[in-house]
């Protein structure tokens, strides 16, 4: 068993005297789970809230998958993985992008946006464009759209959440920024 983890976590010249730490444990595990899983990262500086806060029941109670919620300080929205665009609405208030590892996600630009008509939206990029991570994608105006009565929430969904073992949140509250990692997809 040692031989084994060796392998996967490496070998380390210092010999340690003492007995691991729960937190050199957990390291180490982390370790692991991040090599069998899928980053994700925030699209959008903000405050990070779990998605089941949100106001909009389809989001809140996971039917389009799991996710978590940015509520955005800024209007710029970057791709949150590498991947093709198959999803950009006339309404520019999301983006759907199946990434290069066949994850499959939405960034949702606000609760009912898709009333504006792509008013104070601006897209970067077309259907079928590749983007990597960190790609400048989508850009609104984050003033016009809450000036408007509109709830500029971002929401971040595995639409294929199916396909993983679990999709947990990395960053629970606080604030995040953009190209910081949000989500991690377990297969």
């Amino acid at each position: 068993m040692a031989f084994v983890f060796t392998l996967i976590l490496g070998f380390e010249d210092d010999v340690e005297t003492t007995k691991p730490t729960a937190t050199k444990q957990q390291s180490a595990l982390s370790k692991v789970t991040t090599a069998a899983g899928v980053s994700i990262l925030a699209p959008i500086k903000g405050d990070v809230e779990a998605l089941d806060q949100v106001n909009d029941p389809t989001f809140a109670q996971g039917i389009m998958g799991k996710g978590m919620a940015i509520i955005p300080s800024d209007g710029e929205v970057v791709a949150p993985i590498a991947g093709t665009v198959t999803v950009l609405p006339d309404s520019k208030h999301a983006i759907g992008i199946k990434g290069d590892d066949g994850t499959e996600l939405l960034v949702h630009i606000g609760i009912d946006t898709v009333e504006l008509g792509g008013k104070y939206f601006t897209t970067h990029v077309h259907v079928g464009d590749h983007v990597d991570a960190g790609d400048a994608v989508i850009s609104f105006d984050l003033d016009a759209v809450k000036q408007a009565g509109y709830d500029p929430t971002v929401m971040v969904i595995v639409t294929n959440s199916g396909d993983f073992k679990d999709v947990l949140p990395m960053n629970e509250e606080g604030v995040i920024f953009p190209q910081e990692q949000l989500l991690m997809g377990i297969r």
